[in-house]
C-alpha cells in the first residue's frame, strides 16, 4: 500500500511540471486554518484550530472556463482534553495530494476535490485516578504511526481581487481512522 501511494504522489507531483497544449497556467500558494471533527478520546469533539499551507497548480482548458487544480498540501491537528482521571492529546499532520475540479465559474466557485492522503498520528494520555481501588501517582501510554487513505472533498473559492483568494473547503478522510476537517484559507495567485 505504502508503494502504490508513493508512486501516486510522485505521479501527481510531475504532472505539476506537465503542460497541456491550448490551456493557461496560474500557481497559488495558501495558508490554512484546518479544524478537524474526529472520534477521539471520549466521544466525537473538534480539535483546536491547528495550521496548514498548500500549493496548486492550476489548468485553466477551453478558454479560461474550466479550471482543474492540481493540489499539494500538508495540515497540523491536534485534539486534547482532561475528563474524570484521563488527561489525553491526540494530534494528525496530514499530507494531502490530489485534484480539485472547478464547476463553470461563477462568484464564489464551486469545486470538488480528490486525492490520496498519508497522516502521521500520535496519540498520548496520562491516568492520575485509582486503580483497582487504590490510589496511584498515575501512568500513561504513548502511541505514534502512520495512515494513508483516499480524501473526498468540497469547497468554494472566493476571488477578492487578481491575485487574493478567501476559500471554505470540507474534506472526509477515508482511511483506518476517519475523520473530517473544515478549512479556511487564504491564498495567494500568481
Amino acid at each position: 500500500m505504502k508503494r502504490k501511494i508513493s508512486i501516486a504522489a510522485l505521479g501527481l507531483l510531475l504532472l505539476l511540471y506537465v503542460k497541456v497544449s491550448c490551456a493557461e497556467y496560474s500557481m497559488m500558494m495558501d495558508a490554512m486554518l484546518p479544524i478537524g471533527y474526529d472520534n477521539v478520546g471520549y466521544g466525537n469533539m473538534f480539535s483546536s484550530p491547528g495550521f496548514g499551507a498548500g500549493v496548486s497548480k492550476a489548468i485553466y482548458i477551453q478558454q479560461g472556463y474550466q479550471k482543474i487544480d492540481l493540489r499539494a498540501d500538508i495540515s497540523y491537528l491536534n485534539w486534547h482534553d482532561k475528563k474524570d482521571y484521563v488527561d489525553w492529546s491526540y494530534t494528525r499532520i496530514p499530507l494531502f495530494l490530489g485534484l480539485r475540479f472547478f464547476m463553470i465559474p461563477n462568484w464564489p466557485v464551486f469545486y470538488v476535490e480528490g486525492g490520496l492522503e498519508r497522516t502521521s498520528v500520535k496519540s498520548h494520555y496520562f491516568y492520575t485516578g485509582p486503580l483497582y481501588g487504590k490510589s496511584t501517582s498515575g501512568f500513561s501510554n504513548s502511541h505514534s504511526g502512520s495512515d494513508s487513505g483516499i480524501v473526498p472533498g468540497l469547497g468554494m473559492e472566493f476571488e477578492i481581487n487578481k491575485n487574493i483568494l478567501f476559500g471554505i473547503n470540507a474534506r472526509a478522510h477515508l482511511a483506518h481512522d476517519m475523520y473530517g476537517t473544515f478549512y479556511l484559507s487564504v491564498g495567494y495567485k500568481f
